[in-house]
């Protein structure tokens, strides 16, 4: 939900927040493939992992992307779209959320490291009184524009930015290619200019040792 930008600085209280970051996505990532199994998909953590290699980013920390992969190269589904719509998203079928960290703490732990923490997508859960509290805490800026919003959104959430002083960024998200298709969009999609960027720069928060 927040990303950062900046040069981040390894603390001990965000090296244990990383941690245990992995900690609750790997315990996810094994409760989703039970849930799979439970409904007679033969998929393992084995299946995954191939996923990522044959993806050729053992670097990346797997999730349910990599599961959705999976479930394409298995035959369960036709594409990423639809292993989202049936098992993965929110209220689908094999979907797990377990606790983590808030974004109120995300922030925190991103500006104690020297980042400058943006709040990705926000149009994806549709929670606007969330930009007023994480502003509050330190947001340095909103990802308005974004390959998944819609026009009314990027105009929405560019305007929520700039109402709460936040700078106003932009991504691509681009996760790499399944199966020939660039999941969500391809690496410049979506740009910012050199100015805003100099300007999370400035934003960046003190890190604490």
């Amino acid at each position: 939900m927040c990303s950062a930008t900046g040069s981040i600085t390894r603390t001990s209280a965000s090296s244990n927040a990383s941690r245990g970051l992995r900690e609750v996505r790997d315990r996810r990532n094994g409760m989703i493939i039970e849930k799979l199994q439970a409904q007679g998909l033969e998929v393992t953590m084995e299946d995954v992992l191939e996923s990522v290699r044959s993806l050729k980013r053992e670097g990346d920390t797997v999730g349910r992307p990599h599961i959705a992969d999976a479930l394409v190269r298995k035959g369960y589904v036709a594409n990423m779209a639809e292993a989202f719509d049936r098992y993965l998203a929110k209220g689908a079928a094999a979907y797990v959320n377990p606790p983590r960290i808030t974004p109120a703490e995300a922030v925190r732990w991103i500006r104690e490291a020297g980042g400058a923490p943006v709040l990705a997508h926000p149009g994806l859960y549709s929670q606007d009184g969330l930009i007023a509290e994480l502003a509050a805490e330190g947001l340095a800026g909103v990802e308005a524009y974004h390959a998944d919003h819609t026009p009314e959104q990027e105009a929405h959430y560019e305007a929520l930015a700039k109402r709460h002083g936040l700078l106003v960024t932009a991504g691509s998200d681009y996760h790499g290619e399944r199966g020939g298709v660039v999941f969500h969009a391809p690496v410049g999609a979506r740009r910012i200019s050199a100015e805003v960027v100099t300007e999370l720069y400035n934003r960046r928060g003190e890190t604490t040792a």
